[in-house]
């Protein structure tokens, strides 16, 4: 039977109405598609910036590299609290982290953005290779973390990921794409575990403005703990790293070890 005016008029209306809301979803997702592929090429294999860093001859100990892994991680990795699990470190510079946590018998990869920092990441785990136990293992990929978090076949293959000097080394604008890309690699139940540094507790509170200067940008953990939020992560663990145990220091700045 035909249609009355109403019904007709509905349909119409219901139609209409579905087709700006599909223009508003492809709006969104064609704005997010833009600028993750502007971060992807930001932190591209190809950025001349880390590169170039290495290039000029990174000594153990210079800028960001804390001559070997952090004292917090060390001690959270003895006190048995680091979760079990294959286990992702971005940023992972000279790999001392990537290490440390396979020395607990895990599978542990690193990536690393500047090919030069990847060779020197890859002969300091050739130099600890006798110390890893024989269910460890440790390994070091020349790669991009958001083209790496892009890929299909790396959603959810990772028990745990480790995080320092790497949510502070991106432009604050790209954190929410951080946070995205670290839920979409972790398994369901998986856990953060992050020295965050370096931290200015009212960096990022309403009202404030982004970090300008860096790499390293300030952060805050409420910045970080919101973010992660969003995507299913609660805290569990916020302590404050004595200054006997920083890794680093950078003016009046604080480190703290999270869990989330």
């Amino acid at each position: 039977p035909a249609l009355s005016k109403v019904a007709t008029k509905r349909m119409v209306h219901a139609n209409h109405k579905r087709g700006l809301n599909f223009k508003r979803l492809l709006h969104r997702t064609t704005t997010h598609r833009r600028i993750r592929s502007a971060v992807c090429h930001a932190f591209s294999t190809e950025s001349p910036f880390w590169e170039e860093m290495w290039a000029a001859g990174l000594q153990p100990g210079d800028k960001f590299d804390a001559n070997g892994p952090e004292p917090i991680l060390m001690q959270f990795l003895d006190e048995g609290a680091f979760p079990p699990g294959r286990t992702l470190v971005p940023g992972c510079g000279r790999g001392y982290a990537v290490s440390a946590i396979a020395g607990g018998g895990r599978d542990v990869v690193g990536l690393e953005l500047s090919q030069t920092g990847c060779k020197a990441a890859r002969d300091y785990l050739e130099s600890q290779a006798s110390k890893l136990p024989e269910n460890g293992s440790a390994a070091v990929l020349n790669a991009n973390f958001f083209e790496y978090a892009d890929d299909p076949e790396n959603f959810e293959s990772f028990h745990n990921l480790y995080d320092c000097t790497f949510f502070c080394a991106i432009d604050p604008s790209f954190r929410p794409l951080w946070a995205s890309s670290v839920r979409k690699l972790i398994k369901p139940g998986g856990t953060l575990v992050s020295d965050l540094f370096p931290v200015r507790p009212w960096e990022g509170e309403e009202g404030a403005e982004h970090p300008k200067e860096g790499p390293p940008y300030t952060v805050s953990f409420s910045v970080m703990d919101k973010l992660l939020k969003a995507e299913g992560f609660e805290n569990e663990i916020f302590r404050q790293v004595p200054s006997s145990m920083r890794a680093r220091v950078r003016g009046d700045t604080e480190e703290y070890l999270c869990v989330w």
